[in-house]
């Protein structure tokens, strides 16, 4: 039978696929999180008190560490269907600040969050890929 794909011979392959989006993912939001630490926290901390969520502090410091949390255990593989799942959930909560409030997450469009939103969703189907703690058994 005569194979549909352009280059069948990388399909061998997918098993990496994931394993790039993953470390990929898992380096954007350590990112994030040294962004929360070093930038100004008086100004995240005033973010989460716009939206409502007091003490702002208790939330920059959950938000903040979640993201480092997700980071690492994405880079590493370590429970990376929890902490994508979670990961998902807190672009989907960006996704819905940013359209009610987009004056409040300027540095990024809602189609971004989205984008993360959706690879983070696949992992959760797909699991680790290779190079992981979580590999199946």
């Amino acid at each position: 039978m005569q194979s549909v794909s352009l280059f069948p011979q990388l399909l061998s392959y997918g098993f990496f696929a994931t394993f790039i989006l993953r470390a990929s993912l898992g380096l954007f939001f350590i990112r994030f999180a040294y962004l929360k630490f070093s930038g100004n926290r008086e100004n995240e901390i005033a973010f989460f008190d716009k939206l409502g969520l007091r003490p702002g502090n208790f939330f920059f410091w959950v938000v903040a560490i979640a993201k480092l949390i997700i980071g690492i255990g994405l880079l590493l593989g370590f429970y990376t269907q929890g902490v994508a799942l979670l990961g998902f959930v807190l672009m989907v909560v960006a996704v819905f600040i940013k359209r009610r409030r987009p004056e409040l997450l300027p540095e990024n469009t809602a189609s971004f969050f989205v984008l993360l939103a959706i690879v983070l969703g696949v992992l959760i189907f797909l699991g680790p890929g290779s190079f992981a703690f979580d590999l199946p058994v």
